[in-house]
């Protein structure tokens, strides 16, 4: 029990400098995940041009290389010109670098390409909290 411990303490401590591997490559986890679970694959429109540039500006965006993270999301971007991750990339530089106009121009290129779900809408959200009734309590 022990060594399984010791194995798993590094993990949670922040101190892994193992490889990383992309969701992709890891098999198997669709069976794993609760039914309903949206799939962890990025799909079939995501061509391996621009894979391997989000796995690239991901890796430069960990070590704050942000001017290289952007290069690679704008890669990305081109490869891949109707998928909305690119763009969340590019949105997550301009937070991280302070730069408003950028983060709102690749908010709006992020919406333009994901789909909100049915049960998330404003009227379902409405309608599943209610507001508190107001008057006199007894």
């Amino acid at each position: 029990m022990l060594v399984g411990l010791a194995s798993i303490v590094p993990l949670a401590c922040g101190k892994d400098d193992g490889p990383r591997l992309p969701l992709s490559d890891i098999s198997g986890t669709a069976s794993q995940l609760p039914s309903g679970h949206p799939s962890l694959d990025p799909g079939p429109g995501l061509p391996a041009m621009a894979r391997s540039a989000l796995d690239s500006a991901n890796a430069a965006f960990r070590v704050k290389d942000y001017r290289r993270a952007l290069q690679f999301y704008r890669q990305a971007a081109n490869a891949a010109p109707t998928h909305a991750s690119p763009w969340f990339g590019v949105f997550m530089v301009a937070q991280a670098t302070g730069n408003t106009a950028l983060r709102d121009s690749a908010q709006r290129e992020v919406q333009k390409r994901t789909v909100d779900p049915p049960a998330l809408t404003d009227s379902t959200l409405r309608n599943t909290h209610p507001t508190a009734k107001k008057g006199p309590t007894t």
